[in-house]
C-alpha cells in the first residue's frame, strides 16, 4: 500500500467523526465529498447510551482509571470492569436540549450526504449483528473478509445500572419524545 493510500483510511475515519461529533457540516460537506469520496458514517440509535460514553470517556480522560493511562477502547474484561465501575451524574435540566441537539446533528448529517453514494450504518446494528460488516465491505468496494476485534465493550449493563441520578433521568424523559432512549432494546 502506498503512503497516500494508508494514511487516507485514518483521514476518513477522523472526518467522519468529526463531522458526526461537532456537526460541522456547512463548511465540511464538499470537501469531504470531492476530496475523500466520502461514503458514510456511523450513527447510535439510542443518544442517552452514548452520552454515557462520553461522559464516562472525560472522566476517565481526567482520572486515568487504568494504570495513570487513558482509554477509551479496551482488551480485556477486567479493564473493561474497572472503566464501567464509574458512573455518571447525568444533568436532567439541560438533557432534553442536548438530545434533541444531538439528534438534528445525525438528521444534517445525513440529509448533507443525501446527493453521495451512502450508507446508513448504526454502532447498535453492526455490534448485535456482526454479519452486516460484509455487506458494508462490498459497498465500500473493498474485497470482503472476516474482520476481528480484540476490542471489549465497555458499558453492557442496562442504563438504570450506568447512570448514578437514573431516576431523575427517568422522571425527565418519561413522557417525551426521548422516553424510548430509557429501555435497553
Amino acid at each position: 500500500m502506498r503512503q497516500r493510500e494508508r494514511t487516507l483510511v485514518p483521514s476518513k475515519r477522523f472526518l467522519i467523526q468529526y463531522i458526526t461529533l461537532t456537526g460541522r457540516l456547512a463548511l465540511l460537506r464538499m470537501t469531504a465529498l470531492q476530496l475523500l469520496d466520502l461514503s458514510g458514517c456511523s450513527i447510535r440509535h439510542n443518544l442517552l447510551r452514548r452520552y454515557v460514553s462520553i461522559l464516562a470517556n472525560l472522566f476517565d480522560k481526567e482520572a486515568k482509571s487504568l494504570n495513570g493511562t487513558h482509554k477509551s477502547h479496551v482488551h480485556s474484561r477486567f479493564e473493561a470492569q474497572i472503566l464501567a465501575a464509574f458512573k455518571p451524574e447525568v444533568n436532567v435540566t439541560h438533557l432534553p436540549v442536548y438530545l434533541r441537539r444531538i439528534r438534528e446533528i445525525s438528521h444534517d448529517t445525513i440529509v448533507s450526504f443525501k446527493s453521495a453514494r451512502h450508507k446508513i450504518v448504526y454502532y447498535e446494528d453492526i455490534v448485535k449483528y456482526p454479519g452486516q460488516v460484509l455487506g458494508i465491505q462490498k459497498f465500500l468496494g473493498v474485497i470482503p473478509r472476516k474482520l476481528t476485534s480484540h476490542h471489549v465493550k465497555i458499558h453492557t449493563q442496562p442504563l438504570s445500572k450506568q447512570i448514578q441520578n437514573w431516576l431523575e433521568v427517568y422522571e425527565m424523559l418519561k413522557g417525551t419524545e426521548f422516553e424510548g432512549f430509557l429501555g435497553d432494546k
